[in-house]
């Protein structure tokens, strides 16, 4: 396949590749790949139909400019309302990017050499450089949509869960509640975090009104999880939305750079535990989710996944003699399940919102955040014999713990080294089907899709054809 069907030239599939590595001198025939390929762009049919197997010379270096011809067809082609569009994606994808882009030394030092970075600006940038230069250099205001956001939403929930922990704790049945006292406390708490709702987006029409109804679904939900899961665990909440490093609440995590630089990391924790054990204490964060998430470790290796770690890390530091239990997600969401009666749709709701993340390989320490030892707050962790099961990922050495929490610390190091020397290429991670690209909010100033910068063969220029779209970055 050359081309996908909305015209878009295609790079050789990875069987082509591996044959051409192993035999590098054979000959390919057939098609718009050998002599069946317009050797001059005649007609704008022509052009458009060989435009792909020309431009994939150029990117791979079996040509090192496009002939005359095709430069002058290519440039008249990228106006046509027929193939404009089609050759204009072919050339954003099939042509060499520009070299990484750096701001220069100054302009990086006025707008970046601060003493203090949150982790979340830390995983903006390992996410795409481009994306953090816009939105923590450049600062642009952008219009306020009348709708509510996902960003709205998470809001939404850190506050209703905080308030409610805070107000239950403070019960004398704590955390052994009944569902209705449960349901009473949030009642509360929701009246008033709703009542701004009538006001906008959420009140205006059946629409908004049936989002808002699912995101109190979701967070009664989460209520409920959370009070069972306390329940049924040795930890005690020792804290939610604990600061460090904002001049109030815990210490920062200092990083040292090594132009002797020091840069003081500052994050909010949602919630940290404390179990205080037989040989000390033990400390875990727990991290809020509007989604199912799970650690990765390429995305920590690339710095987008730094929170429960250093979490984890800030908190241990203001503790002296604690030790890690874990850093785990919290879903917040209300998951539907196919199930014959309620008990076994309860279990399965249940098994849909357990804590995935890092846990201490020590089943004394497991035990103490499920009591009973059967899977209810984490999946299934400890085997019938005591021993940690093979499926488990997460289960870890008190080493190798410390080992990712000082890995951690070390790449947001590398990170804050990258933003002070100025680097802002658009560079977007990818994984899977999504990129950085997906949600960003910067998509209509993103040189991925104005490319008006980069340099073409045959002495093109992007401003000769209009602006080129290519994947929002």
């Amino acid at each position: 396949c050359l081309r996908d069907e909305a015209g878009t030239a295609l790079l050789p599939g990875e069987p082509v590749s591996e044959l051409r590595r192993l035999f590098p001198r054979l000959r390919e025939e057939g098609g718009l790949l050998a002599g069946d390929a317009p050797a001059d762009p005649g007609t704008p049919a022509l052009a458009a139909e060989g435009a792909g197997p020309v431009l994939r010379e150029v990117r791979e270096g079996r040509a090192e400019d496009l002939p005359a011809p095709w430069a002058d067809a290519l440039r008249g082609l990228a106006r046509d309302p027929v193939y404009g569009a089609s050759v204009r994606e072919m050339m954003t994808r099939a042509l060499p990017a520009n070299a990484p882009r750096r701001i220069s030394a100054p302009t990086a030092i006025r707008l970046f050499h601060s003493s203090r970075v949150s982790i979340s600006r830390l995983e903006c940038f390992a996410g795409c450089p481009r994306k953090h230069f816009i939105r923590y250099g450049l600062r642009p205001a952008l219009p306020r949509a009348y709708e509510f956001t996902a960003g709205d939403a998470g809001n939404f929930y850190h506050e209703a869960l905080q308030r409610y922990v805070n107000e239950a704790v403070r019960d004398s049945a704590w955390p052994r509640l009944r569902e209705d006292q449960v349901s009473g406390i949030m009642d509360r708490i929701l009246d008033s975090l709703t009542l701004p709702w009538e006001e906008g987006p959420l009140g205006e029409d059946a629409l908004g009104r049936w989002q808002g109804e699912g995101l109190v679904r979701c967070v009664r939900h989460a209520a409920s999880v959370l009070t069972r899961h306390a329940a049924n665990s040795d930890f005690q909440v020792l804290g939610t939305e604990m600061e460090f490093g904002s001049g109030e609440g815990l210490p920062p995590l200092i990083l040292s750079l090594p132009d002797g630089a020091r840069v003081a990391l500052q994050g909010k924790i949602d919630r940290l535990d404390l179990y205080c054990g037989p040989d000390g204490d033990y400390l875990r964060v727990l991290d809020l989710k509007s989604s199912a998430k799970e650690l990765n470790p390429a995305r920590m290796d690339r710095g987008e996944q730094l929170q429960l770690m250093i979490y984890l890390k800030a908190a241990l530091q203001s503790r002296s003699g604690a030790r890690p239990a874990g850093a785990l997600y919290f879903p917040v969401i209300d998951p539907e399940v196919d199930a014959a009666s309620s008990a076994a749709a309860d279990d399965a709701r249940m098994k849909k919102v357990q804590l995935k993340g890092a846990l201490l390989a020590d089943p004394d320490i497991v035990r103490a955040m499920d009591r009973d030892i059967l899977p209810f707050s984490l999946p299934s962790v400890i085997n019938k014999d005591g021993s940690f099961s093979k499926s488990v990922k997460w289960a870890l050495p008190a080493e190798v713990l410390d080992q990712l929490m000082d890995a951690a610390v070390s790449r947001a190091a590398d990170l804050c080294v990258r933003i002070r020397a100025g680097e802002a290429d658009a560079s977007p991670s990818a994984e899977d089907r999504f990129s950085a690209c997906t949600w960003c909010e910067f998509a209509s100033v993103c040189p991925r899709r104005k490319q008006d910068e980069r340099p073409l063969p045959g002495g093109m220029r992007f401003e000769d054809v209009g602006q080129v779209p290519g994947d929002a970055g």
